[in-house]
């Protein structure tokens, strides 16, 4: 209580030299169903939470943002394995703050970006990480350039995994994230614009380097209709060791947005996804692959006090698992 009664006087302080004070709450409902027709599973996981921060605080050519997350985890939707061998809930903080400050420079063309996050409260999941973003734009806006370099420190739960001759081994306590991306985007013409992203990124005690890349294409039909184009593809190094009883993991993805505007401070989108997970486990000499389509439904709208948005995905494999996510918010600019 008392950490959140500081954070509420930090942000009451910097209220005069912000151009935004930021008070939002959210709902966000997970709910999984898999299993066979005869025995059907469905897990629910439920987080509500409120988002306060301050925008754009300047100081000389230095603007600084803030946000502190709490919420409500709902950790008793995952399950672990004990040293027994016997799986079982999850437990762990009832309330989750979690903080992040970004300060950003502008000289000429060119921006710089350090980002800090962290938990202030220990949880099963105790994150903190931070990162660096470079971005050059050309003086016809036409072009931009970014590099982005991230590193995260992750604490994880108590939990055991069995291997091709059952025997259990304990997962990583901690986890080290790392990863590096470029990315190009290019306004091709009035109405089409692309970005191109390369990334290699990797889980240090927990899972292989992987390299990938993702490719958008955003183009407008007119001021009201709009159409976005996305392609991915992300595989593991399977020359690396893996570090559990999972295999190596190829990811691809590709899917199209349609977003329709009729006046400036409303937004509807549709989207339609496929992607395809394929696991290649020389433990247990075998190929899995999973393919999943993703229906999703989006809005905002803009209003004089502040915004009102929701979002909406369902998902189905091809094993006949479906996932349904449904998120609502309000957001108070203050």
């Amino acid at each position: 209580m008392r950490t959140l009664v500081f954070l509420l006087l930090l942000l009451c302080s910097f209220h005069t030299l912000a151009e935004t004070l930021v008070f939002q709450t959210f709902y966000n409902n997970n709910v999984e169903k898999f299993g066979t027709a005869g025995n059907r599973i469905e897990r629910k996981r439920i987080i509500k939470g409120t988002i306060l921060g301050i925008n754009e605080v300047k100081l000389y050519s230095i603007y600084l943002n803030s946000n502190f997350t709490i919420q409500d985890p709902d950790n008793d939707a995952y399950t672990i394995v004990q040293a027994d061998g016997l799986e079982v809930p999850l437990s762990g903080a009832d309330v989750e703050l979690l903080g992040s400050f970004d300060i950003r420079y502008y000289t000429g063309n060119h921006t710089f970006t350090l980002s800090l996050y962290s938990d202030f409260i220990q949880t099963p999941f105790l994150k903190r990480g931070v990162s660096g973003l470079y971005q050059y734009k050309t003086t016809s806006s036409l072009s931009i350039f970014k590099i982005k370099a991230a590193y995260l420190h992750q604490q994880m739960p108590l939990d055991f995994y069995a291997d091709d001759k059952f025997v259990l081994h304990q997962r990583a306590s901690f986890i080290y994230g790392r990863s590096i991306s470029i990315e190009w985007e290019q306004v091709i013409s009035k109405s089409i614009r692309s970005s191109l992203l390369l990334a290699v990124r990797d889980r240090k005690n927990e899972r292989p380097v992987h390299y990938g890349s993702e490719i958008k294409l955003a183009t407008a039909i007119n001021d009201q209709n709009f159409i976005h184009w996305n392609i991915a593809y992300y595989s593991e190094d399977p020359s690396k060791e893996i570090l559990s009883e999972r295999g190596y993991f190829t990811y691809e993805r590709a899917g199209v947005e349609y977003v329709f505007e009729p006046f400036f401070e409303y937004l509807i989108s549709i989207s339609y996804n496929y992607t395809k997970e394929t696991e290649d486990n020389p433990l247990f000499g075998s190929i899995t692959q999973i393919g999943t389509d993703s229906y999703g439904l989006s809005g905002s709208f803009m209003l004089e006090w502040g915004e009102l948005f929701f979002s909406s995905i369902y998902s189905m494999t091809n094993i006949d698992e479906q996932f349904i996510n449904v998120s609502l918010g309000v957001k108070w600019d203050l």
